[in-house]
């Protein structure tokens, strides 16, 4: 696994080590179904997660509304559709890809970048079983990652 996202899952750990197993496994199963295009799945799969709201901490939380929300963006072809869900200036430390420190002309989809980021890492520490599925989109965390950067500048 890269350095930057091994360090990011390190860093994220304390704060997800509370997360259920189930919520864990719907957790892995948004980052899943969003990456694959599956939107109306993805947006299930949070709802599915919510379900679990007692071991989701609140950064994890926001992370799948964010989500949620541009997926119902999709689902309806909403494409230009603003997010009304956003992290938090206290948030903003928390976060593998700083707001603060990009250039990004896109700064709803550095959310959702930020979002799908934590959700991996959530699905990676919480979900043993989901493990190898989400180990195999690694690269496609890494062209997230990758993409913020290099608007970055």
């Amino acid at each position: 696994m890269d350095k930057f996202l091994i360090g990011y899952v390190e860093r994220v750990q304390p704060l997800l080590s509370g997360i259920g197993r189930e919520a864990g496994h719907q957790t892995a199963f948004v980052f899943l179904s969003f990456k694959m295009g599956l939107y109306d799945e993805a947006v299930q799969r949070c709802d599915h997660a919510f379900r679990h709201a007692a071991t989701i901490p609140p950064l994890l939380a926001r992370a799948l509304r964010i989500i949620r929300e541009r997926a119902q963006h999709l689902v309806e072809a909403s494409y230009n559709q603003p997010l009304t869900e956003a992290f938090s200036r206290d948030e903003v430390p928390l976060l593998a890809l700083s707001p603060e420190d990009t250039d990004v002309p896109d700064a709803p989809q550095l959310q959702v970048a930020n979002a799908l980021i934590l959700v991996y890492a959530a699905g990676l520490l919480a979900s043993p079983d989901d493990s190898q599925a989400l180990e195999e989109q690694e690269r496609y965390v890494l062209q997230l990652i990758g993409a913020i950067r290099k608007s970055q500048r």
